[in-house]
């Protein structure tokens, strides 16, 4: 990543925007962007968590219950781009181990984690309610999403680089 952003800024570029697909990645990311600021001088990188933009536009569509791992909001979106992939009968409620999404849902609040093989969490490794998943909260949920990701790229258009 760091090799991908001092190659850009070497060219000119002023702001970087990462677009990322999985939370795993979301630490090293903010390193690199912290590290891209000192070490080389790049005034913008921002790393953006794109299930975080799923997931909020899933809370206004499914309700926070539908929101995690293989939950309604990722299966209304894949039902939305590749219905094919999705084995319908499976769309259910998970049963989550309470102690652990307690544990979860308190360091999540705090700005922490549980890193967790997410078999641990439930038998199927989903976390949130996919029973009422659906292509039309698909289609809802990937265009409130992108929107959000527009007004995200706008703001960082908006901001001079000179004053960062």
């Amino acid at each position: 990543v760091m090799d991908h952003i001092e190659s850009l800024h070497r060219q000119g570029v002023q702001r970087v925007m990462i677009v990322n697909t999985h939370g795993g990645n979301n630490a090293a990311l903010t390193v690199a962007a912290e590290r891209s600021k000192r070490e080389i001088g790049m005034p913008v990188v921002a790393p953006v968590y794109a299930y975080a933009l799923l997931a909020n536009a899933a809370r206004e569509e499914l309700g926070e219950e539908a929101i995690g791992h293989g939950g309604g909001d990722e299966a209304s979106a894949i039902l939305a781009i590749r219905p094919d992939l999705v084995d319908r009968e499976r769309l259910a409620t998970p049963e989550v181990d309470p102690m652990l999404q307690r544990a979860v849902q308190i360091l999540n609040a705090a700005g922490g984690s549980l890193p967790l093989m997410m078999h641990r969490r439930s038998a199927s490794g989903a976390t949130g309610d996919a029973s009422n998943a659906s292509v039309e909260a698909g289609n809802a949920i990937l265009g409130k999403a992108a929107s959000q990701l527009r007004a995200v790229c706008e703001t960082l258009m908006e901001l001079d680089p000179r004053t960062l």
